[in-house]
């Protein structure tokens, strides 16, 4: 099942949303059009998406470099 929640922390997980500021706006603009989705809470065992590890430098992928 895709839910908006779910789109959210695969797009910060990508690096499509750069921290969690950026997401609270994102995630607020969304809320008002998606009723299942709970107001932003900042305890990440309440809402994921507010965990700072999503969003940290290290996560960044790391492309290859081919012919080496």
């Amino acid at each position: 099942m895709v839910t908006t929640e779910g789109v959210l922390r695969f797009c910060a997980s990508e690096d499509m949303v750069a921290n969690r500021g950026e997401m609270n706006a994102i995630y607020e603009n969304l809320a008002q059009f998606d009723d299942g989705l709970p107001g932003w809470d900042s305890d990440p065992m309440r809402n994921p998406l507010s965990d700072k590890t999503l969003y940290l430098p290290h996560r960044r992928k790391n492309t290859p470099v081919s012919g080496k």
